[in-house]
């Protein structure tokens, strides 16, 4: 959990979404996974060199795997969405959290470019998946999230570019 990402939750709810969220591609090890299958077609992209059919190569396997890191958020949008619902949340604020960064972020490339799923389509995917459950009382807030939430306020958050440019210039990269 970062700065950021407690200023930009509205919510008590969306930050547990993140939180169920990453958990998710950490339990079901989404990590690991990818290294483990991505490994053997790089080292091969990489034997053609750094040539035309090299770089063709290498943006093949990206391609390639692509389609493997928008299942994981689809499964860890899933799995997130049953955490949080026996959590307390309304599962719903993940997502729509997900859709609240896109749209502040302007406007970004078609879905079938990205690998994350279209944020609309993720708040559809979490209705349906949480279509089945018993409906219950969710918390949004508590006094905690909102202390956190007024203790952020007027923090900088610095991006992760800002912080690598920062590193480098220090000598730690």
């Amino acid at each position: 959990m970062n700065l950021g990402t407690i200023q930009a939750a509205d919510n008590e709810a969306q930050l547990a979404g993140v939180m169920a969220h990453e958990m998710s591609h950490v339990y079901l090890r989404h990590s690991t996974n990818m290294a483990t299958k991505q490994m053997p077609a790089e080292i091969l992209a990489g034997l053609v060199g750094n040539s035309t059919l090299g770089k063709l190569a290498q943006l093949g396997v990206g391609a390639f795997f692509l389609k493997y890191s928008r299942n994981d958020e689809a499964q860890a949008d899933a799995n997130g969405a049953r955490i949080m619902y026996n959590a307390g949340y309304n599962p719903v604020a993940m997502a729509n959290f997900f859709k609240k960064l896109e749209q502040q972020g302007g406007a970004s490339a078609p879905q079938f470019l990205s690998d994350h799923p279209n944020p609309g389509n993720r708040v559809a995917a979490v209705s349906k998946e949480i279509a089945s459950f018993p409906a219950r009382p969710f918390q949004q807030n508590t006094p905690q999230f909102q202390q956190a939430k007024q203790q952020s306020t007027g923090i900088k958050a610095y991006t992760a570019q800002e912080i690598q440019a920062r590193m480098k210039k220090q000598g730690g990269l």
